[in-house]
């Protein structure tokens, strides 16, 4: 999200979230406010893996998250 957006009283239970990076259950990448979320759910990725959010420059508050975020090896030979 941008830096003058606010994401608010998202919740989430039972989900699957599965990517590369920048992966998060509420938002992937955020400049803006995320706040009053929850999230229940399994994330998948290599790098910038959060609960509520994959990567931030800004503000989370008031969030919760109690999912999973399994490790992953993979071969750093391989092409991604």
């Amino acid at each position: 999200i941008t830096e003058n957006a606010t994401v608010r009283e998202i919740n989430l239970t039972r989900s699957y979230f599965e990517g590369y990076e920048k992966i998060g259950s509420i938002v992937g990448e955020s400049k803006g406010v995320v706040t009053e979320c929850t999230s229940d759910c399994i994330l998948v990725g290599v790098g910038s893996v959060g609960g509520i959010v994959g990567k931030t420059s800004a503000n989370i508050s008031k969030c919760s998250f109690s999912g999973r975020i399994p490790r992953i090896s993979f071969n750093a030979s391989k092409n991604f």
